[in-house]
């Protein structure tokens, strides 16, 4: 698990080793990234890939998602490859069909723009992601919906509950127009796909790690 100076090369002034969460590659065995637990995970947060197990790796606000998806598909497959640098699009299609999700959320320099409901012009200006999410956030799950975990769900549900905030008049509000769909098949689902999605499956077996936070 030697890989905390390329962690902090690829995370700069974001680097936090009280952020350092373990994750597996595909041959099972532990490597470093940065993560986020309960307390800080933020669909305002410039992205986050969501493991099986349910853990969060983050992508920082100062960060382009290709960097960290690459980084991630490398050592996901522990040296089997070359490093390649992905464009975000196909980085993230590579890893739903891994069986991740991948979310794409918002710069913090573009919320003024969302908070005038104008259409922002940022990394999601790929063609594949804009289907799903036109500039604001975007949750794309696994191409195989069978290889959705309950940790997985439960994990969305911890995304997700962060879009709530209250209007002046105490009503529910949402921070961000979050899209739930599929990058490579252009889908989005409506609210009511999206909860029935995110419902727990009853006596699912997935042979999960626990994810460590240090």
């Amino acid at each position: 698990m030697g890989n905390l100076h390329q962690l902090k090369a690829l995370y700069g002034k974001s680097y936090d080793s009280e952020a350092l969460v373990t994750v597996y590659d595909i041959d099972g065995n532990p490597f470093y990234m940065i993560g986020s637990n309960g307390d800080s995970v933020s669909v305002l947060e410039g992205g986050y890939i969501i493991t099986p197990e349910g853990t969060f790796i983050a992508i920082k606000d100062h960060q382009d998602h290709d960097a960290v998806f690459s980084y991630f598909i490398y050592r996901y497959y522990a040296g089997r490859m070359r490093f390649r640098e992905y464009q975000s699009a196909e980085a993230a299609m590579m890893l739903n069909q891994l069986g991740f999700i991948v979310y794409f959320g918002v710069k913090m320099k573009y919320i003024p723009e969302i908070n005038r409901m104008e259409t922002v012009e940022n990394y999601l200006d790929d063609d594949r992601v804009s289907k799903i999410a036109r500039g604001y956030g975007s949750l794309s799950f696994p191409n195989d919906m069978e290889r959705l975990t309950n940790m997985q769900r439960i994990a969305c549900h911890l995304l997700l509950i962060t879009n709530k905030k209250k209007n002046y008049d105490g009503e529910d509000m949402e921070y961000l127009n979050v899209v739930c769909g599929n990058i490579q098949k252009g889908l989005d689902f409506s609210k009511e796909e999206t909860e029935s999605i995110l419902s727990p499956v009853v006596n699912q077996e997935v042979k999960t790690k626990k994810m460590v936070l240090y």
